[in-house]
């Protein structure tokens, strides 16, 4: 499937709703079957187990071919839940699925490991190499994640593995002790209009994950989390390919959007469009390949950013995990390039830089083009440790701030990156930042236009910091203030 055909699909997901795509399941008379939660004896006041006639309503509704289990007003409290083939729940807007906090009730499925080495095959809500799985409507899944105590592996809330076309909309997600949505292995997914408050006191606790799937759209969802917001990852040999996120907000404690925290299998054709980022602790955007994976085709455009930290980040490192028994890591370092962030606003909160992009040697970051960044920074270095040289450390988990060390510059810090263009690039310094402006190491082929560097007035002038670099290899044109090289004492 070409990529306008995978755009195609998206359009048409998050334009026409998921009734566009997926067939209906129906009953001998040609009509949608659909079932009351009630009628089929499943108890609905918060404290009754209701996990096996759960069950059993979706399995009677699978063996006739399938159709949909509606919840209306009440609480139904549940353990895992397993969908079948062309089976769909529908949450009426009074509805609550609260997940069990008994162990039992959440039987493991099935082999996962995230990439801490933490064993994860738990679920509340789960489908397995199912076709044509739905969960919608405007009620309520209720993890109850934060009294979940002691309890080891914690369960995903939602979990599509080896799905085609899922679809996820309209419900709110609440409370989950793990990762909110996983889809994993998955094809032809969407998750439409949800909300997601995930619970802020534990930690892995994710909104949604894409993990190994591909022709997926997430459109329209609000996404409050404790852990990364959005993440891509590939755990085994198999691409991330053709996703697409659209009009969404993320306000999260950790990382507003990630690809890449297990990068075995590639990624490609990923777009992030039109989305807010609120408050991301860590960092807005970070893009890693570390475990040998390639990373192409990814944009980023009309991205807004309020309080976010350490803006963009993308790392190029040598770390060579592999993430399932009897998989063996990739040999070699992967590569990123093919990168385009566009339009991007707002403002940074904690942040010891704007934009860090970082190869390691031999392998450099590649065809990178940064337009229309406009950023309001905290500023405030005071550029004593100017002198520390960063460290390289590739084959570390790639958080910067354990990574690296200080930053060399208030703006963009390029080490190991050739062939990238950097223009129209705004940074305003809220307080004033004794370092550079701009600094390259090991850096070629880099153009730096239109770079203006608004601070206050008793800021030193915008620095370029170069080393490492053969003679030219670093362009400047229409910066404002004029350019001038940096030369530490």
């Amino acid at each position: 499937m070409n990529s306008r055909v995978r755009f195609l699909i998206g359009f048409i997901f998050a334009t026409y709703g998921s009734q566009a795509m997926l067939p209906a399941a129906t009953t001998e008379q040609g009509r949608l079957a659909e079932v009351i939660a009630h009628d089929e004896g499943i108890p609905a006041d918060g404290v009754t187990p209701a996990t096996e006639a759960i069950q059993r309503a979706i399995d009677k509704l699978a063996a006739g071919g399938g159709g949909t289990l509606r919840f209306t007003a009440g609480k139904y409290l549940t353990g895992t839940v397993n969908l079948r083939p062309h089976t769909r729940l529908f949450l009426e807007r009074e509805a609550l699925l609260m997940g069990s906090l008994n162990p039992a009730d959440y039987p493991a499925v099935g082999e996962f490991f995230d990439g801490r080495g933490s064993k994860c095959n738990r679920a509340l809500l789960n489908a397995r190499e199912a076709t044509d799985v739905k969960i919608s409507g405007p009620g309520t899944i209720d993890g109850q994640g934060d009294l979940m105590t002691g309890m080891n592996p914690r369960p995903f809330l939602v979990r599509f593995q080896d799905c085609t076309d899922a679809v996820l909309e309209d419900v709110t997600l609440k409370r989950a002790s793990m990762w909110t949505c996983h889809l994993w292995g998955s094809t032809n997914v969407l998750v439409n209009r949800i909300t997601i408050q995930s619970n802020p006191h534990g930690a892995n606790n994710d909104g949604i994950d894409i993990d190994g799937s591909r022709d997926v759209t997430i459109s329209d969802c609000s996404i409050t989390s404790g852990d990364d917001a959005v993440c891509l990852k590939a755990t085994v040999d198999r691409p991330c390919r053709g996703i697409r996120i659209i009009r969404c907000s993320m306000d999260t404690l950790w990382n507003g959007f990630k690809i890449g925290t297990e990068s075995v299998g590639d990624f490609e054709d990923i777009s992030v469009t039109d989305c807010d980022f609120v408050r991301n602790t860590k960092g807005g955007i970070r893009i890693y390949s570390v475990d040998g994976s390639n990373i192409r085709g990814v944009r980023l455009e009309n991205i807004r950013l309020r309080d976010v930290n350490l803006p963009l980040y993308i790392r190029l490192g040598s770390r060579m995990r592999a993430f399932r028994t009897g998989d063996h890591p990739r040999e070699r370092p992967g590569s990123i390039s093919g990168i385009v962030v566009r339009n991007v606003s707002g403002t940074a909160k904690r942040s010891q830089g704007t934009v860090l992009i970082s190869g390691i040697p031999g392998f450099p970051v590649r065809d990178v083009k940064l337009e229309n960044l406009d950023l309001t920074v905290p500023g405030g270095d005071d550029g004593s440790k100017l002198g520390i040289p960063m460290q390289e450390r590739e084959n570390a988990y790639p958080e910067p701030y354990t990574v690296f060390g200080p930053l060399p510059a208030y703006g963009l810090v390029l080490r190991h990156v050739n062939d990238c263009t950097f223009s129209n690039v705004t940074v305003r310094c809220v307080k004033t930042d004794a370092r550079p402006a701009v600094a390259c190491f090991d850096t070629g082929n880099l153009t730096l236009a239109s770079m203006h560097f608004l601070n206050p007035p008793d800021n030193p002038p915008a620095g370029l910091l170069v080393r490492d670099s053969p003679p030219g290899s670093v362009r400047c044109e229409n910066w404002n203030p004029v350019q001038k090289p940096y030369i530490p004492r």
